[in-house]
């Protein structure tokens, strides 16, 4: 395969498992109060944490959002912010099929990049890390000043890309805006993109220091 198709594959799998890991209840609520703002109707932070962490427990059980069942956990939504969170529930469904895929894909192509690599491994990983790093060091650059210049285009573009309709739309009083509202997308959109940059600055560090283990190993014997 294409060292560049590989290094996007990588890259692209390393993007997709940090939105599964924040989409987990236990970290979801520790980063929740840093990424929304004060609601502007009145609930505490603790309020909107409780709220959200019930509709993020549906979204993980790939379970079924239903108006009813949701006012019994005190969780008020309307019949449209209902449809809404039920066409979420497909896409949350699609992307972790395809991080599945795109997991495996790389775990794959890493073997097989160990094994043609058996003479100076440590090396030439070193050197797809660099290459990583160099490539997506440029695109989160992009891609964080199109989300502080235009995140509004953006924003709107890209709901417009995943729901027909309009069918995203909502005043602002209502349950899902004030739980969700335009700045937490906005800062978790930013906190998706540099996390995968420090991880690959993480790996590539971790490999310097078993390269100069391995060097000094190799002057001692």
């Amino acid at each position: 395969m294409n060292h560049h198709l590989k290094l996007s594959l990588f890259i692209f799998c390393l993007f997709l498992s940090n939105v599964v890991l924040l989409c987990q209840p236990f970290i979801f609520l520790k980063v929740y109060p840093y990424l929304t703002q004060v609601d502007r109707f009145g609930w505490s932070i603790q309020e909107q944490k409780q709220q959200s962490a019930i509709i993020l427990t549906y979204l993980n059980s790939n379970q079924h959002f239903e108006q009813d069942s949701l006012n019994e956990k005190k969780v008020v939504l309307s019949s449209t912010e209902v449809n809404h969170m039920n066409d979420v529930l497909k896409i949350v469904k699609m992307t972790k099929m395809i991080f599945g895929f795109a997991f495996v894909f790389t775990l794959f192509f890493f073997v097989r990049f160990v094994q043609s690599h058996r003479q100076n491994p440590v090396r030439q990983y070193q050197s797809f890390l660099i290459h990583g790093l160099t490539f997506y060091s440029s695109l989160t650059i992009m891609l964080c000043l199109l989300i502080f210049v235009a995140w509004s285009s953006f924003f709107t573009w890209f709901h417009q890309l995943l729901f027909a309709n309009g069918s995203w739309l909502f005043p602002l009083d209502s349950t899902l805006i004030r739980l969700f509202p335009e700045v937490f997308w906005q800062r978790t959109a930013v906190l998706i993109l540099l996390l995968p940059l420090c991880e690959l600055l993480l790996l590539f560090l971790s490999s310097c220091l078993i390269r100069q283990k391995s060097q000094l190993k190799a002057m001692i014997q």
